[in-house]
């Protein structure tokens, strides 16, 4: 079971999470958190916040839905994982195995990263995330 950690300077220097490594590539984003990276997909527009999970079958990829503080599971056909983030990336409350015909928010946070529910470890209450393009292989 992971610990929170401390939230990492502005170059990724110096604290336990280092997430300078990443590199641009417009087509592939990720998510760090202290060296667990994962990937990501950014929903920005309206409709691909409102989109979310909804039609989708179980995949690996986290949501990331920028703006948002709110999210329903009405429609979905399996259960989510959902974090509510402030808007400098720290994880602010964390739902595991979200139900169906569900509503949460949280007024504080300014992203919401939601995934396919699954067993394992993932965000913590306290985690900073960073976001970044995945580097060119």
């Amino acid at each position: 079971m992971r610990t929170p950690r401390k939230a990492a300077s502005a170059r990724g220097r110096g604290e336990a999470c280092a997430s300078g490594r990443v590199r641009a590539h417009p087509s592939k984003w990720i998510m760090d958190v202290c060296g667990d990276v994962e990937s990501l997909e950014l929903a920005t527009t309206a409709r691909e916040r409102l989109r979310g999970m909804l039609f989708r079958d179980p995949d690996d990829v986290t949501r990331l839905l920028i703006p948002c503080h709110d999210i329903h599971t009405f429609g979905m056909r399996y259960p989510l994982d959902v974090a509510f983030i402030s808007r400098d990336g720290c994880v602010l409350e964390v739902h595991r195995n979200v139900a169906t015909m569900k509503r949460i928010s949280h007024k504080e946070a300014s992203l919401v990263a939601e995934r396919f529910s699954r067993d394992g470890d993932w965000l913590k209450k306290g985690d900073v995330i960073h976001i970044g393009s995945a580097k060119r292989d």
